[in-house]
Parts: C-alpha cells; structure tokens; sequence
C-alpha cells in the first residue's frame, strides 16, 4: 500500500478536522472577537471577518513563497554538494515540535525590543477603524 493512501481515510480526516478546530477555537476565534466592530461603526462582523481572513490568505501566501524561495535556494547549494537534507529535515521538525510540546522555548530569551513593539502595534491596532484593523491583523 501507497504511503499516502495510508493516511488519507475517514478517521484520518476526522482526526485531522479536531486538530484543526481546536486551532480556529483556541486562535482564530479570540481574533476574531477582538476585530468585531464596536457599536458605534456601521462595518458587519461578516466584513470585518472577510477582511481578516482575506488579507490572512494574501499574507500567507507572500510570505510561503518567499520561504519556499528561500528553501529553493538553500537545497540547490546543498545538493550541489552531494548531500541529501531531505533525510534529516523530518527529524530536525520532530525535534523542534517536541521542544515547542515540553514548553522548552520559554528558556529561550526573549527580545524587550520586540515585545515593545508588538504592544505598540497593538495599541495602534485598537484605535483603527475595523476594516483596517482586520487587514493589518490579517
């Protein structure tokens, strides 16, 4: 048997579909109720949402093609060396998923400078009109 067919049943795809509604419940929602209109504005949350989720997908988009580009172009100057990453890259993911799963990452320091800007952002983002603010979100 194929190694894809294996994983591409019902229960597999059931199993997947809980993984990622617990994703969209846990972070997609408190997003989307932080960018619901206020009271005083005349945008519908169905908007608001289309614009999150619009400019969501665009920004995804850039930024994997930007990082497949990059990928690209490291595998070509390894492989011109006659080594094969594709080996190793599953078990360089294993590694660091497992480290994300035992919360290995809070030992990592943490830049003030970032944290400083995001709350900045943040603040910003609040005051914008929601339209605008689901677009910078997204």
């Amino acid at each position: 048997m194929d190694s894809i067919q294996a994983i591409s049943g019902p229960g597999t795809a059931f199993i997947a579909g809980l993984v990622t509604s617990l994703h969209c419940a846990l972070m997609c929602g408190p997003l989307a109720c932080y960018l619901a209109p206020r009271k005083d504005e005349s945008v519908t949350f169905l908007q608001a949402a289309a614009v999150y989720h619009g400019c969501r997908v665009i920004s995804y988009t850039a930024i994997g093609a930007f990082a497949g580009g990059l990928g690209l172009l490291a595998f070509s100057w390894v492989e011109s060396y006659n080594l094969s990453p594709a080996r190793f890259l599953p078990w360089a993911l294993v590694f660091f998923f497992l480290a994300i799963a035992l919360r290995l990452d809070r030992w990592i320091p943490q830049s003030r400078w970032t944290a400083t800007r995001l709350f900045k952002v943040r603040e910003r983002v609040k005051r914008l009109p929601r339209l605008t603010a689901s677009a910078v979100m997204g």
